[in-house]
Parts: C-alpha cells; structure tokens; sequence
C-alpha cells in the first residue's frame, strides 16, 4: 500500500498545516496502518512543530499512551483516554482499573 502513496505528498500535507483533526473510527487498524506507512512519526513531527492536534474517539485516543483498552497510541500525551468510558459495563471498567493500578 505504501507504493499506491506518494509519501512525500503526505508530508508535506501533515507538516504545512495549522491545526491536525481526526475522527473516530477502529482506533486499532488506523494505528497499525499509521504505523505501517510511517504517519505516526509524522503525527509527531507535526506535534513537536507547534501544529494544534487534536480528534474525537478514534482520533482522540490516538494521540494519548493509551486508550481505554490499553492499546497503545502515538503518546503524545503520557496518559489514559476513556472516551467513550460511560459506555461500559461495571466489570469492564473494574478490569480497567485493575489494569491501570498494576502499571503504575
């Protein structure tokens, strides 16, 4: 997929912006094609040039350490997002919590 992508394009476009917004989506899969073809370095890039980044769900969860369930973003902020935290169960969110207290 890299190939059907002119990379140098997708640069230019991340680094010569103001403000970097993503939606929501399957947080996983678009980290791992971030990550195959090299936009999460740029993400960073963009972010350590003073661009404003920013997103919901998906695009939220992306730019902290981790998300709620614990996979784990470009880390831009050291930290856990829980946005969609009040949509789960109470078994889920104390297996949440377990987790978390164990990596601290």
């Amino acid at each position: 997929m890299k190939d059907d992508l002119d990379m140098k394009q997708v640069k230019e476009n991340i680094l010569n912006t103001d403000i970097i917004y993503i939606g929501g989506g399957n947080t996983k899969f678009m980290l791992e094609k971030w990550r195959e073809l090299g936009v999460d370095k740029l993400l960073l890039d963009a972010y350590n040039k003073g661009i404003v980044c920013s997103g919901l769900s998906a695009g939220s969860y992306c730019w902290f350490r981790y998300n709620y369930d614990l996979l784990e973003g470009i880390g831009v902020i050291n930290a856990v997002n829980c946005v969609h935290y009040e949509q789960k169960d109470n078994e889920s969110r104390n297996r949440f919590y377990n987790v978390i207290k164990e990596k601290k």
